[in-house]
């Protein structure tokens, strides 16, 4: 089955994670940000896009698929991951 070639063009305009990781480790916010938090959350973002792009016939606008958008979006996920993890903690804590 061929993909419409507009599809095509939207996932390749979709940066790499490779990229999306450079832009997150210069991010001061995220300096004690484990790795694999900052990698969950990019390839979550990543994978919602494509996602977004393949499944639905009103894809995402180019400016929710380039760098700065994407990377942003991963921020927030990294973000919201290690303040999971926090609650998890404090929880644990305090149930001792």
């Amino acid at each position: 089955m061929r993909m419409n070639p507009d599809k095509q063009n939207r996932l390749r305009q979709i940066p790499g994670v490779g990229r999306v990781l450079e832009l997150l480790k210069t991010d001061p916010d995220l300096i004690e940000a484990p790795k694999s938090f900052l990698v969950g959350a990019t390839r979550q973002v990543i994978e919602a896009l494509r996602t977004g792009i393949l499944e639905n016939p009103l894809a995402p606008s180019e400016s929710v698929l380039d760098e700065t958008a994407v990377t942003m979006a991963a921020k927030s996920q990294v973000h919201k991951a290690m303040s999971l993890n926090l609650k998890r903690v404090v929880k644990l804590m305090a149930d001792r």
